[in-house]
């Protein structure tokens, strides 16, 4: 069906929200998710998005962006002010009733961090050659502690072979080094040369470090990024500043902004990058 005018008074702004908090943030897109997601059941016409969307737009300017203005800006320098500064309708909704905008904890992934001992490890796509060698393409930021003689494990898909670094060729191209393995024992049936493989050096044993798995959307090894850390009420989240460290098999490790036992979203959150709190529920 499409949608009508006998619906309840405002489910049309709903699921408009509902899109744009997943990212659609113009009219033919948002038109096109409530389509896709609905599998066809809801078909909303210009003549109803447009002007549902306007009504949005006003509440917001109305609401948010002329009060903290102070002045009676014209409706088109206001419409300009908040494209610039990155406002969607969806947050921009929950600020003029004073609510944190909302994620859903079925949405995401919590996990808490960690404090142990770990491996340092560097990671990288290559192939097998014609020798029962592989070789590697490093990412040079991680290459840079990578000596021959360090043990690695080369994932072919249908099992894990070991073997040892033996050599490194130091030109970076598009932003990677090769690393060459030389193979131990035999391969498993079926793989030959030119295979794609996964690459995995172990570079050195840490001990009681601070630790958490690598969050979707950020966490590069020696780097700054935000996460969110859940608040003591469990019930919202805080946008927090994390100094990243040295890279492991599965995990970061994290040198400042976070403590063994926070609990933290590693799940991509750039569709809230205008919001530093959320309400779970």
């Amino acid at each position: 069906m499409t949608v009508k005018s006998d619906l309840p008074q405002g489910t049309l702004d709903l699921l408009i929200l509902k899109v744009v908090a997943l990212g659609a943030v113009h009219g033919y897109a948002i038109a096109q998710r409530l389509q896709q997601v609905s599998r066809d059941v809801v078909q909303v016409p210009r003549r109803s998005l447009y002007p549902a969307l306007h009504r949005l737009e006003n509440r917001l300017i109305r609401n948010i962006i002329i009060p903290a203005r102070g002045v009676k800006a014209s409706l088109q320098e206001v419409r300009m002010q908040r494209i610039l500064k990155g406002m969607t309708i969806v947050l921009g909704t929950a600020l003029m009733f004073g609510q944190d905008a909302v994620v859903r904890r079925s949405t995401i992934l919590i996990d808490t961090v960690k404090r142990g001992d770990m491996t340092q490890t560097a990671h990288g796509l290559g192939t097998l050659t014609e020798k029962m060698a592989a070789e590697l393409k490093i990412p040079e930021a991680q290459a840079r502690q990578i000596t021959s003689g360090q043990a690695a494990f080369i994932d072919t898909r249908v099992g894990i072979t070991k073997g040892t670094v033996v050599g490194i060729n130091p030109a970076v191209v598009d932003g990677s080094v090769t690393v060459k393995v030389q193979l131990e024992g035999d391969l498993p049936a079926g793989v030959r040369p030119g295979l794609e493989v996964d690459g995995t050096i172990h570079i050195e044993e840490l001990k009681d470090v601070v630790y958490v798995r690598r969050p979707s959307a950020s966490g590069s090894p020696e780097s700054v990024g935000t996460l969110f850390k859940l608040d003591p009420d469990k019930q919202h989240v805080t946008r927090v500043r994390v100094q990243y460290g040295r890279n492991f098999a599965h995990a970061i490790e994290v040198r400042s902004g976070l403590q063994a036992g926070d609990q933290v979203i590693l799940s991509d959150m750039s569709a809230f990058n205008a919001s530093n709190r959320l309400r779970l529920e």
